[in-house]
C-alpha cells in the first residue's frame, strides 16, 4: 500500500497527473528511512532535515504536518501493508501542489509514503507449501535459478511440503523460482495447493483433516464438512514440529478460534512454556531451530498459522 495525503491506495494506483511539480520541475524533497524492531531509525534527524529543506525551498508547511503526525502516517502505512513486524524501507516524499510553471501557483505541500520489505542479502529462508496431497498423488517441486532458468543442483524433482532453501548458495544463485508439478492418483485425485509461505513462515489452512497435516488432538473431533475442530474444556491440540533448519530468535502466532485456549510453545524438543498469542512478535532469550505449539481448553478452532 501507499499513502497519498492520508489515503491508503494500492501500489499500482495511478496517482500523478502530468502537471505534477515533482515530475515537471523536481519540486520535491524525499527521505529514505529504515524501519526495524518497531521503530523508525533516526526519525528525528530525517524529519528535521526534510523540514529544513522545505523551508529553504519556501514551501508552506501546514501545522498538522508535524513529526508525530507523519510518524503515525508511516506506521499506518506499514500496518496496512502487513510490514509492521518486518524490517522495511520507507520513502517519504514532500512536493508542492500542482500549478504554475517555474514559479509555483501554490506553496502548500502534499506527501507520499511508500513502503517495501527490506530483504537483506544472505542465506535464504525456508519455504512452506500448504497443500492437501491425496494418497498416491504427487506434488513435486524444483528450485530454479531465476537468472539462468536452470535447476539448482540437489533441488530438482523433490517432494515434501518443506523447501529448505537455506542449503542454496545465495552468492551463486541470487534469485530463485519455485516450479511445482502435480500428478493425480489412480482415482484421478489431484493435490490441492492452498498457499506458499516464504521467509521462514509456516501456514496451515486446516482445509483437510488436521491429523493428515501432522496435528494431534485429544478429546476433540474433526468436522470434515465444516472444516473445523471442536472440543470440550479438557481438549488439547498439538501442532507438528516446525523445523526451520536454521536459527530463529523470535516468532509470531496467528490463529482464529471460538473461545480462548491456553497456549504453550516448546523449543528444540524442550519444556512447554506458556505465552499469550496476541498476534505480536515474541522474542526469545536465545535462539532455536525447532518449535511446537500446544493449545488447551480448546472450544472450536478453524485455522492456525505459524
Amino acid at each position: 500500500m501507499i499513502n497519498l495525503n492520508g489515503s491508503l491506495l494500492p501500489n499500482d494506483q495511478n496517482i500523478f497527473k502530468s502537471a505534477n511539480r515533482a515530475f515537471l520541475y523536481g519540486d520535491q524533497l524525499f527521505e529514505t528511512l529504515r524501519f526495524q524492531d518497531g521503530k523508525l531509525l533516526f526519525w528525528e534527524d530525517h524529519y528535521f532535515r526534510m523540514m529544513g529543506g522545505a523551508c529553504m525551498l519556501r514551501m508552506e508547511i501546514p501545522e498538522h504536518l508535524n513529526i508525530e503526525f507523519l510518524e503515525n502516517e508511516i506506521i499506518k502505512t506499514l500496518k496496512a501493508s502487513n510490514l509492521f513486524e518486518y524490517t522495511s524501507r520507507v520513502r517519504l516524499s514532500l512536493y508542492r501542489s500542482d500549478g504554475g510553471f517555474y514559479l509555483p501557483t501554490f506553496r502548500s505541500l502534499e506527501y507520499l509514503i511508500e513502503v517495501d520489505e527490506l530483504i537483506e542479502k544472505g542465506r535464504y529462508s525456508p519455504i512452506f507449501i500448504d497443500a492437501n496431497i491425496p494418497e498416491n498423488a504427487h506434488l513435486n517441486w524444483t528450485v530454479v535459478d531465476a537468472n539462468t532458468n536452470t535447476p539448482v543442483p540437489g533441488m530438482e524433482n523433490r517432494n515434501g511440503q518443506h523447501v529448505d532453501l537455506s542449503v542454496v548458495d545465495w552468492k551463486v544463485h541470487q534469485a530463485l523460482r519455485l516450479v511445482i508439478h502435480f500428478a493425480t492418483n489412480e482415482l484421478g485425485q489431484s493435490p490441492k495447493l492452498y498457499g506458499i509461505s516464504g521467509g521462514g513462515k509456516f501456514h496451515n489452512s486446516f482445509s483437510s483433516d488436521v491429523q493428515e497435516l501432522g496435528w494431534e488432538f485429544h478429546n476433540a473431533s474433526w468436522n470434515e464438512l465444516n472444516l473445523n475442530l471442536s472440543g470440550t474444556e479438557d481438549s488439547t491440540l498439538y501442532s507438528p514440529l516446525f523445523n526451520l533448519n536454521m536459527p530463529f530468535s523470535e516468532f509470531k502466532l496467528d490463529y482464529s478460534s471460538q473461545g480462548i485456549p491456553d497456549a504453550y510453545y516448546a523449543l528444540d524438543h524442550g519444556n512447554w512454556m506458556p505465552f499469550s498469542p496476541s498476534n505480536t512478535m515474541h522474542s526469545l532469550d536465545g535462539s532455536a531451530s525447532v518449535i511446537q505449539f500446544k493449545f488447551c481448553l480448546l472450544y472450536t478452532s478453524d485455522a492456525a498459522d505459524e
